[in-house]
């Protein structure tokens, strides 16, 4: 994200796990994308970036970050991202990388040797939706849009990471702050009847037709993770542009409590 200032290769080159290569979300992703902050890169440029990183799609994959407030924040996205291009074989790291070094693991700085790989993708549609599909839900109710950024910023009462982009929400949506699925000490997933109390809480009930949004697409993956875990398996789709698209995109009466100034 633009507002934290930091650079996750530069990070991942001074410590990581031994045998672990970058996998960065800013180079995988539609960089040609007119709107929003993260949206999905088309299979053949999944499976060139994917491959040059020496992965191929019958690797077991896990995924990890470093983010010292919450543990962990974009591994959740990636997860999502290798499922959405079809790959089977996924596991995130719990935690993150802080968790890994509380628990007395070894880091390294030493670069790992990377022979590029062949990747074969196949793009799931129906774990996404686009701007068009939300606009839709708006006329039809159909589905139940659960937004996941904190809830000052859900409410516009406090700004928006991306410049540009004012707070506020779509229509009819619900919210649970991402964090709320996480423990504080230490920072990982709650048990299943934690978070089967904290969606319930909030108003959430998976059994019903459901879109996962937050503000870039990123903290919507916490929540379908938490879901997965709680042994919710029906398609939990993200709306992949989310606020910082439909900000962008929807007309002034399809925003609710965006500031004036």
């Amino acid at each position: 994200m633009p507002a934290t200032k930091r650079s996750g290769k530069e990070e991942h080159s001074k410590e990581h796990i031994s045998g672990a290569v970058f996998f960065d979300l800013d180079e995988c992703r539609d960089k040609n994308a007119r709107f929003g902050e993260q949206i999905l890169p088309n299979v053949a440029d999944f499976e060139k970036y994917v491959g040059s990183l020496g992965i191929s799609d019958s690797d077991h994959v896990v995924l990890y970050d470093n983010n010292d407030m919450v543990g962990m924040f974009s591994a959740p996205r990636a997860w999502f991202t290798f499922q959405v291009f079809g790959h089977r074989k996924l596991s995130v790291l719990d935690g993150g990388l802080p968790e890994w070094k509380r628990q007395g693991q070894e880091v390294t700085a030493q670069a790992t040797d990377v022979v590029k790989a062949t990747y074969k993708g196949k793009y799931k549609p129906e774990m996404v939706v686009s701007y068009e599909d939300l606009q839709r839900n708006l006329e039809t109710k159909e589905k139940i849009y659960v937004d996941s950024r904190p809830l000052p910023r859900f409410l516009g009462q406090s700004p928006e990471p991306v410049p540009g982009i004012k707070p506020g929400r779509v229509p009819g949506s619900v919210n649970i702050p991402y964090v709320k699925v996480l423990q504080s000490d230490p920072k990982v997933y709650k048990s299943k009847s934690e978070l089967e109390k904290a969606f319930k809480d909030h108003g959430i009930d998976f059994s019903k037709p459901t879109i996962l949004g937050c503000g870039t697409g990123l903290s919507a993956c916490h929540v379908l993770l938490a879901a997965r875990l709680c042994g919710f398996t029906d398609i939990l789709p993200v709306y992949d542009g989310s606020w910082t698209e439909w900000f962008q995109r929807a007309p002034k009466d399809q925003m609710v409590d965006v500031p004036e100034n």
